[in-house]
This record gives structure tokens, C-alpha cells and sequence, in this order.
């Protein structure tokens, strides 16, 4: 899949990168933001992953945040793969947030159809990834039938 980035796409991860993003604009639609352009730029999910996560916790500690959530974090990087890899025709960022409402939604949160509230919020589920406990999450690997 060819990378498709706008100048603004640009933008956002290097003021995300350089922990000068405004810490009002590190919404639920950023980090999808900055997951769906971090999977998009690499050819494997585990060093996009491990990217993703990283980034989080270096702006969190630069902006003083303590709400990094591992399992959060890990899933719903997983939802984007899948929704990114099930549908190819989606090649820029503003056709992906367009196409995935249900994952930008904030009432009801998507997570909810895959984890409890109890589960997400213990102390476990945010420092490891915790696997769903009420739907497994979608499969994803079975779409890599062609170069991503």
C-alpha cells in the first residue's frame, strides 16, 4: 500500500514527535490519528506497535500525563490494523476517520464491545495488555495476502 500523507499529516506527527502537539489537541482522534499514520509508514505491526507505544509515553512524561493505558492502547491499535487492512481502497487519513466512526466514537466506546469496564479499569490492565474478556478482538493476519 502506497503511504499517502497530507502536509498537515506531516505536521501533526512532528509536533506530536517533538512533544509540542497541544495536550488539548492529544484527543481520542489523535491517538488514532497517530496509530492509523504509524501503521500506514510500516511494513510489520509489532515495530509499528512498539513505535506506537513509545511515542505515547514519551509525550505523556513530556506533558506530564499518567493516563498511558496499555491495553487500551495495544487493542485499539489492533482495531485500526484490521479496519485499515480490511478495506485497502482507504489511503489517506481523513477517508479512514470517514469510513471508522464507530471508532472515534465516544458514547457508546468500541472497546466496550470487547472489554468490561471492571477489566479495563484495573491497576493490571493498564501497565499489560489484558486479553478481551466479554469478544476476542478481530484477526487481522489473514488480510496480509498482499503487501500492506
Amino acid at each position: 500500500m502506497s503511504l499517502h500523507r497530507s502536509h498537515d499529516d506531516e505536521k501533526f506527527l512532528a509536533a506530536f514527535a517533538a512533544c509540542t502537539l497541544q495536550r488539548s489537541a492529544w484527543t481520542h482522534s489523535a491517538h488514532i490519528r497517530m496509530a492509523w499514520l504509524q501503521l500506514q509508514n510500516c511494513e510489520a505491526f509489532d515495530p509499528a506497535l512498539q513505535r506506537i507505544k513509545r511515542s505515547i509515553q514519551v509525550y505523556n512524561a513530556a506533558s506530564a500525563s499518567n493516563g498511558y493505558h496499555e491495553t487500551i492502547t495495544v487493542a485499539f491499535t489492533h482495531l485500526i490494523q484490521y479496519r485499515r487492512l480490511s478495506d485497502r481502497s482507504v489511503r489517506t487519513y481523513e477517508k479512514f476517520f470517514l469510513a471508522n466512526a464507530d471508532l472515534f466514537a465516544k458514547t457508546p466506546p468500541l472497546l466496550r464491545n470487547h472489554y468490561s469496564e471492571e477489566l479495563l479499569n484495573t491497576p493490571a490492565a493498564r501497565s499489560q495488555f489484558l486479553a478481551p474478556d466479554l469478544k476476542a478482538l478481530p484477526i487481522w493476519q489473514h488480510l496480509l495476502g498482499s503487501p500492506v
